[in-house]
């Protein structure tokens, strides 16, 4: 279950001068705690090109669902801002919400001790 909350936002930009991540972890709002082990490395691969194909409505896909699982409305509202093609952006939502985003809110809702405020609060993210 928390896989695809940690991985569904890759390539995430919602502004790329001020705030890029490759994912966004929700695991400390879900749950009730986040424990940090120092002796664990963490790698990660930059690549100049990835060896699949990432068009920018893949990104904006993941974008939006990530949104309508884990944000408030307004924060998903400020995330539609971000569409790459903003006349699509009903055919995206629509998309998102007829794969299953609306049955994920509700699990993830009904499980995380704290809301996306604090989450961005704790992580110091003014979005």
């Amino acid at each position: 279950m928390l896989a695809s909350a940690f991985f569904m936002a890759s390539e995430l930009r919602w502004n790329s001068a001020v705030f890029r991540r490759n994912s966004l972890h929700f695991y400390p709002a879900i749950n009730n705690r986040c424990v940090v082990q120092p002796k664990v490395k963490v790698l990660h691969i930059f690549r100049k090109a990835f060896p699949y194909k990432v068009t920018a409505s893949n990104e904006d896909f993941n974008l939006i669902r990530m949104a309508y699982s884990h944000f408030s409305e307004e924060r998903i509202e400020k995330c539609k801002k971000y569409i790459r093609s903003p006349e699509k952006t009903d055919e995206l939502v629509k998309s998102v919400l007829e794969s299953g985003a609306l049955e994920q809110r509700e699990k993830y809702l009904s499980k995380r001790k704290r809301d996306d405020d604090w989450f961005f609060k704790y992580f110091n993210i003014n979005f």
